[in-house]
């Protein structure tokens, strides 16, 4: 996705200088350093205040805005292979606690919660590690950083990146208008994620774990919870298209303006249950119904399909 503003330089903005490559290994850091310590050098100078080092990945708490759940088991398995063979290239980010609660770890995860598991799967026990120590930065900066480190990957699903920008607005104080504008899209496009939010949880969990699209969810917003469940049901097994999913909310919606939706049949039925019926009906794309017996004894049958 494009930021207008990339992770690399809201983390200057925030550590200055030193972030300066997080590609660079300890060697080449010390390196870096000792050049610029040599007189003549036209390099400047690292900042002194950088620490990377290992920390132990048992020592390190993951980010509490974290808002990202899902994690691609492939692209996972990639990873780890990459650092298996050519080794951790860019280093986590973590704050140091100045002092722990019950239950609290030393470090605070900021950024690159995939290549802490890839390390972890791989049976490391500590992690090349940018420190930072927690006055250093404020709760909505690292809300902001692990936002950001978010936003720039492309496999978020909509739930994830609708409480992306739901978290962002929370934590920055931003506006669906502010958020449009520091990722260079539209109001629109951020208001129609954060409407997802609206949806019911099975729908959500549908849509996170793509058993259904995101334009077929889209149009389930708004629709009371029951109709969505039942859209959910159809959705899934008869794996609707977006077309297919218009079609049938306004079948629902306007049963009777369909002429010659349902044939009128003879039968000794109530009103009231032929109503029932058809409402049922309604339900199934290029459906049939009919209605036999009475009150006490009857059949309805429902058939669909071309």
């Amino acid at each position: 996705m494009a930021l207008g503003k990339s992770l690399d330089n809201i983390l200057g903005d925030y550590f200055g200088e030193e972030v300066v490559e997080l590609s660079e290994t300890k060697a080449t850091a010390a390196a870096k350093k000792k050049k610029a310590a040599t007189p003549n050098s036209s390099t400047a100078p690292v900042d002194t205040k950088t620490v990377v080092r290992d920390i132990a990945i048992a020592d390190i708490e993951l980010s509490p805005y974290q808002t990202r759940k899902q994690f691609n088991v492939e692209k996972l398995r990639s990873l780890s292979q990459s650092i298996k063979e050519s080794g951790l290239i860019h280093p986590v980010i973590a704050l140091e606690r100045e002092s722990q609660e019950d239950g609290q770890k030393p470090y605070l995860l900021i950024a690159g919660e995939r290549r802490l598991r890839a390390c972890g799967d791989l049976g490391h026990k500590s992690i090349m590690t940018v420190v930072k120590l927690e006055k250093e930065l404020t709760s909505n900066q690292h809300a902001l950083l692990t936002a950001m480190e978010n936003l720039q990957r492309e496999d978020l699903n909509p739930i994830e990146l609708a409480h992306t920008f739901e978290m962002l607005m929370e934590t920055q104080n931003l506006t669906e208008d502010g958020i449009a504008e520091m990722l260079e899209h539209s109001a629109q496009y951020v208001k129609n994620y954060l409407r997802l939010l609206t949806l019911t949880e099975p729908v959500q969990r549908a849509l996170e774990n793509g058993l259904m699209g995101e334009g077929q969810a889209r149009h389930l917003v708004g629709l009371e919870d029951h109709i969505q469940l039942q859209l959910l049901d159809i959705i899934v097994q008869k794996q609707l298209t977006v077309r297919e999913v218009q079609d049938l909310i306004q079948k629902m919606q306007n049963p009777l303006k369909e002429e010659n939706r349902f044939l009128k049949q003879v039968h000794n039925i109530s009103n009231d249950y032929y109503k029932r019926a058809e409402k049922l009906a309604s339900y199934f794309p290029n459906s049939k119904l009919k209605c036999s017996g009475d009150d006490t004894n009857g059949k309805i049958v429902i058939s669909w399909g071309k």
